[in-house]
């Protein structure tokens, strides 16, 4: 009998999107929950292996930099902003279609956010 070859698997993870590599400036992100309702503008690097968002310090909302790896289907990532106003942020968001939506939970807010690219 021939001797079957061991099938190397990768121990990459497969990214969770189709979008292309690249910087995206000016993303469209909305933050909402039943009282609120935040429109803001960022900046999406999606790389080999991780998604950035970073929303730069506006309407007197902190600087966030999160840093998302895949989890299976989704990403998954917190703020590594060094900014002195920085907030801790545990940030969930996969890919629908023609958007990305998910969840950000910081000390204060417990939002929905989805956003687009340009």
């Amino acid at each position: 009998m021939a001797k079957k070859k061991a099938v190397k698997k990768s121990s990459r993870k497969t990214m969770p999107t189709t979008h292309k590599k690249g910087r995206y400036e000016g993303a469209e992100f909305v933050f909402y929950n039943d009282t609120t309702t935040l429109p803001q503008r960022g900046t999406v690097l999606i790389r080999d292996d991780a998604m950035v968002l970073e929303i730069p310090e506006q309407d007197g909302l902190p600087h966030a930099l999160i840093l998302g790896t895949p989890q299976s289907h989704y990403f998954r990532g917190k703020n590594t902003s060094r900014e002195r106003n920085a907030v801790p942020v545990d940030a969930r968001w996969a890919d629908v279609g023609n958007m990305f939506g998910g969840s950000w939970q910081d000390d204060a807010h417990d939002l929905i956010f989805y956003f687009q690219l340009p």
